[in-house]
């Protein structure tokens, strides 16, 4: 698993989930993975299965991971933004983005 080339994981004694960062997720089941991501804005993705809004604190996304071939480009780029609002680089990301947009017009 990538993840833990990057980092050491946690695991919740109470819940039994497996943390990346305060913001990712994974509980394991026996035919698939659970993965959680707390995003500061909204997403869509088709293995999106359910969503958790906070109001201004960000929503928590929760996806079926059934086989490796789920983990696309989109999904990549979710699990980035995620990990950017747990390692609280979320504010540099979002005026990256944005000037990214000013500069393309």
């Amino acid at each position: 698993m990538v993840a833990r080339e990057l980092r050491p994981l946690w695991r919740c004694p109470r819940c039994r989930r497996t943390f990346v960062t305060r913001s990712i997720g994974v509980a394991f089941h026996p035919r698939w993975l659970e993965l959680t991501l707390w995003l500061k804005r909204d997403a869509e993705h088709r293995l999106l299965r359910r969503v958790e809004r906070f109001g201004p604190l960000g929503n928590v996304f929760h996806f079926r991971l059934e086989r490796p071939g789920d983990v696309d480009q989109p999904l990549e780029v979710l699990l980035a933004d995620a990990y950017a609002v747990g390692a609280q680089t979320a504010i540099a990301l979002a005026r990256a983005r944005r000037a990214a947009r000013t500069s393309r017009r």
